[in-house]
C-alpha cells in the first residue's frame, strides 16, 4: 500500500506531514486556511502579542520537520512571562503538533486574561480550541480532495484505456476480414483512420463502439435471414424433386 503523501509524492503520509506539507497547492491552501484561523482569533477577541506570537510559532513550526526551540515571547516582566512559560509547555512538554488537535496546555486561559481583564480565559481557551479544529479540518479536507481527484483521475484512465482496447479489437478484425461488417457499415472504419478514433474524445469512441454493436448485429441478423431463405428454398426443390 503507498504511504506516501499524495500531494508532494515524496513524503511519507502522517497526520503531521497533512498540516506540513510543502507542496504549491497544499501551501496555497494552508496560507488560506491560517489567513481564516488568523481573522478567527482577532473575532474572539485574542489579544494582540498571544496573536502575533501564535502565528510566528505557527511559521517556525511548518517551515521544519524537527522540533525546534520555543520563541522566548516578549520581555519576561508582567503577562509576557506567563505567554513565554505557555508557549515552553506547549511545545517541550505537550507538543506544538497536539495544539492543532486541540490538546492545549491549561496554561492558555489563564494566560489570557492579564492582557485582557475583560477576557473571560476559559471561553477564549474554548474558542481557541475551536478555530484550530476548524483549521485541522479545512487542511485534512484539502487532503481528501487531492487523494479523490487522483481517484477519479485513475479511474478515467482505466475506462479510456479500456475503449482504446474495444476500438484495437475492431479495427484489427476488420482487416483481417473485410466482411466484418456488411457493406453499408464499412464506412465505420473507412471514414477514420484508427489513430484519429482513439484521439476521439472518450464520449466519441463510445458513440463509434455502439454504432460498430448495431454494425455487427445487423450483420449477424442478415446471416441468419440469408440461411432461413436458403432452408426454404433448398426445402421447396427438394420437395419439388420428390413430387
Amino acid at each position: 500500500m503507498n504511504q506516501l503523501c499524495p500531494g508532494c509524492h515524496t513524503k511519507e503520509e502522517t497526520f503531521c506531514h497533512v498540516i506540513q506539507c510543502t507542496h504549491p497547492t497544499t501551501a496555497s491552501h494552508r496560507d488560506s486556511a491560517l489567513n481564516t484561523l488568523t481573522k478567527t482569533l482577532q473575532h474572539i477577541g485574542t489579544p494582540k502579542p498571544i496573536l502575533q506570537d501564535i502565528l510566528s510559532e505557527f511559521k517556525l513550526w511548518l517551515q521544519s520537520t524537527t522540533t525546534a526551540s520555543s520563541l522566548l515571547v516578549g520581555s519576561l516582566k508582567g503577562p509576557d512571562i506567563l505567554l513565554s512559560a505557555t508557549f515552553y509547555e506547549q511545545y517541550h512538554e505537550i507538543g506544538w503538533y497536539k495544539l492543532y488537535l486541540g490538546r492545549i496546555s491549561s496554561k492558555w486561559a489563564s494566560m489570557a486574561t492579564p492582557y485582557d481583564t475583560s477576557l473571560d480565559g476559559d471561553l477564549w481557551a474554548s474558542h481557541f480550541i475551536s478555530t484550530l479544529w476548524i483549521f485541522l479540518c479545512s487542511m485534512w479536507s484539502h487532503r481528501n480532495s487531492i487523494v479523490h481527484e487522483e481517484t477519479t483521475r485513475s479511474a478515467a484512465n482505466s475506462l479510456l484505456a479500456h475503449l482504446h482496447r474495444q476500438v484495437q479489437t475492431h479495427y484489427d478484425n476488420f482487416h483481417q476480414d473485410p466482411g466484418y461488417v456488411l457493406p453499408c457499415h464499412i464506412h465505420l472504419f473507412q471514414s477514420r483512420s484508427l489513430s484519429q478514433c482513439l484521439s476521439s474524445p472518450p464520449y466519441s469512441i463510445h458513440c463509434w463502439l455502439r454504432s460498430v454493436d448495431v454494425a455487427r448485429i445487423s450483420l449477424h441478423l442478415h446471416i441468419h435471414q440469408r440461411q432461413e431463405l436458403a432452408s426454404l428454398f433448398f426445402s421447396s426443390q427438394n420437395n419439388a424433386s420428390d413430387s
